[in-house]
């Protein structure tokens, strides 16, 4: 109920979340509607949801997407991916698979803050 009465980027995320649910349940009409109120938002999950529908390569999104965290971005990545896989098209799926990969990209903040505490008890 609070998501229809405001309008906060966040939003978007729930809502790219919510069509990757209905992808997974086979409802793939609805999804579409769903992703389609998630690209509305100029954000990163706006951004990943118009990727999805229009079937865009991997490098879309990571250019749009050069200010946001990395991590965030291997999230959207990742997310895209699954919403592909669940499509039927595992060729672009393993694409943006791939991209999570790239060494150059923290994969995930608990690294971070298991090295930083790793260093700390030397």
């Amino acid at each position: 109920m609070r998501l229809r009465r405001s309008r906060s980027p966040l939003q978007s995320y729930f809502y790219f979340l919510e069509g990757l649910s209905l992808l997974a349940r086979s409802n793939w009409d609805e999804a579409t509607r769903i992703f389609r109120k998630a690209a509305e938002f100029d954000v990163l999950w706006g951004w990943a949801a118009a990727d999805v529908l229009a079937a865009q390569m991997p490098e879309n999104l990571e250019t749009r997407a050069a200010s946001c965290s990395s991590n965030q971005l291997v999230e959207a990545l990742f997310l895209v991916g699954e919403a592909h896989r669940l499509l039927g098209d595992n060729s672009l799926a393993g694409q943006f698979y791939t991209c999570c990969l790239d060494p150059s990209r923290e994969r995930a903040m608990i690294s971070r803050l298991v090295e930083s505490r790793a260093v700390r008890a030397h």
